[in-house]
């Protein structure tokens, strides 16, 4: 079992059931999905946080390359797969593919992701982010994490547990709307357009805005407002499924990094 590097790079990971199956509400299969995080470190990463929902998984991963990453995914997924289509006694892939990542850039981002994370499973309590096995969050306050988990460097950065669960608390408590509110929405569209050399106009509409530029807003948008597929579509003025595919889609394509890297220092540097 490798240890973390001291450098090393971060990346939001999300595995989505195919047709959101709610398979992750049979504990078996969260359980084999759980044992399976072990094996992480044995290829080079580590999970800083998780948080287990009925159709997909946040992971926060610490790594030292992208093939490191995308090989420990295949090992991960790959017999947990297996595993379920033997139990019910079907084939076919039982996660969508590829996952989503996203690589971490900036302090900010990183040190908000395990917030987020915790957060997911039920956003209207800190009790309920707790939620037991199914997030982090516990062995994050009491300390007593399993080898594979490494939250040290991260929760350090954040100023300790007093400091995380204060901020935790604040994330819980704010309106939850708070992602749709019109001037932050005319902000991102405003960075995004003016990065890819349009009007912010052009690129909401969906008669006039080019299918490339409107996937760059969508993926934009969604982790840098943390939109889900709902709002996104709304605001984007296209179903929530086609939004979900077009965030998938642009951080997959390799001939978008450089507007995506472009879009998120201009962010950057926007919130700083």
């Amino acid at each position: 079992m490798t240890a973390p590097s001291e450098s090393p790079l971060y990346t939001h990971v999300t595995v989505k059931t195919a047709h959101d199956q709610y398979l992750f509400e049979d504990l078996a299969f969260s359980s084999d999905f759980l044992t399976r995080l072990a094996t992480l470190p044995d290829h080079g990463c580590h999970v800083v946080a998780y948080a287990i929902m009925s159709a997909h998984v946040h992971l926060l991963i610490a790594h030292c390359d992208d093939a490191g990453l995308s090989h420990a995914m295949m090992v991960l997924l790959g017999p947990v797969g297996w595993r379920a289509n033997a139990r019910v006694q079907e084939q076919g892939g039982v996660f969508t593919r590829p996952f989503h990542r996203k690589r971490v850039v900036t302090d900010a981002h990183l040190l908000h992701l395990p917030i987020y994370i915790h957060a997911n499973p039920h956003p209207g309590s800190l009790a309920a982010a707790d939620y037991g096995w199914r997030t982090s969050h516990r062995a994050w306050m009491q300390g007593n994490h399993p080898v594979w988990l490494c939250p040290g460097a991260v929760l350090a950065a954040l100023g300790g547990r007093d400091a995380y669960l204060a901020s935790l608390q604040d994330y819980i408590d704010r309106p939850r709307d708070r992602m749709s509110v019109p001037g932050e929405l005319e902000s991102v569209v405003t960075v995004v357009a003016s990065v890819l050399g349009t009007h912010p106009s052009t690129l909401l509409d969906p008669a006039r805005g080019g299918k490339r530029d409107r996937k760059l807003l969508a993926l934009a948008l969604s982790e840098s407002l943390d939109l889900g597929a709902i709002r996104l579509g709304a605001a984007l003025g296209v179903p929530r499924s086609t939004a979900d595919r077009w965030v998938v889609a642009a951080a997959a394509d390799p001939g978008l990094r450089a507007a995506r890297l472009a879009i998120v220092t201009a962010i950057g540097a926007r919130n700083g």
